[in-house]
């Protein structure tokens, strides 16, 4: 809480540096309060460009293996990252969600342990993962996961519309609108992210 606060001080004193470092220790260590969730959608909503301030946080999820959480009796990881992410993949077009969740958090722990991993892979399976988390409704999971993958690679649309819809779902949806925004700048004048942008005006205005 006073990590959250203390961030939020930052922010209205322009240091955003200060503001991203008490935003990313916040998600941390308190992965699933709300406070955490909305500490860090302040810091990304007041930076330009989208995220970036969010970038050390990126470091900290590849460094630690990231929530979700629920796999520390795991057996030691085994394969290579590309097979291991084709079998991840597989249990998420199966819909066996927890299992795929579990599967690509094996993956990017083993990203995590080896150099020089393309930095695409490392966004896909966040921004994978992100999606089975928004599919067994873990909002604030896919929202770290949408984060680092918008971080990882800023470049690439998927990982600011997995921040987006993670920030509807939380009903945040003044955040997720600079998130749509991030979207556009990479993949200008798509129609699908218009659309979202014009739901999450609407969302926004009504509250």
């Amino acid at each position: 809480s006073l990590l959250a606060q203390r961030a939020a001080a930052y922010l209205a004193c322009d240091l955003t540096n200060h503001a991203r470092s008490d935003a990313a220790r916040c998600l941390a260590l308190a992965p699933a309060w709300d406070g955490a969730l909305r500490c860090a959608a302040q810091v990304v909503h007041g930076s330009q460009p989208m995220l970036s301030a969010l970038q050390d946080y990126a470091a900290l999820v590849r460094r630690q293996a990231p929530a979700p959480s629920d796999v520390t009796d795991a057996p030691p990881v085994s394969g290579d990252i590309a097979s291991l992410k084709s079998y991840a993949d597989g249990e998420f077009r199966a819909k066996r969600l927890p299992e795929a969740v579990t599967a690509y958090t094996r993956c990017i722990a083993k990203c995590a342990d080896e150099d020089d991993v393309d930095p695409q892979t490392v966004a896909a399976l966040f921004s994978n993962r992100a999606a089975a988390c928004m599919a067994l409704n873990s909002f604030g999971d896919a929202l770290r996961d949408g984060v680092a993958a918008a971080a990882v690679k800023p470049d690439w649309v998927k990982g600011h519309v997995r921040v987006a819809l993670a920030l509807r779902a939380l009903n945040l949806p003044r955040e997720a609108i600079a998130a749509y925004h991030s979207a556009l700048r990479c993949k200008p004048g798509d129609a699908d992210l218009n659309l979202g942008l014009c739901d999450a005006v609407q969302e926004a205005s009504s509250k």
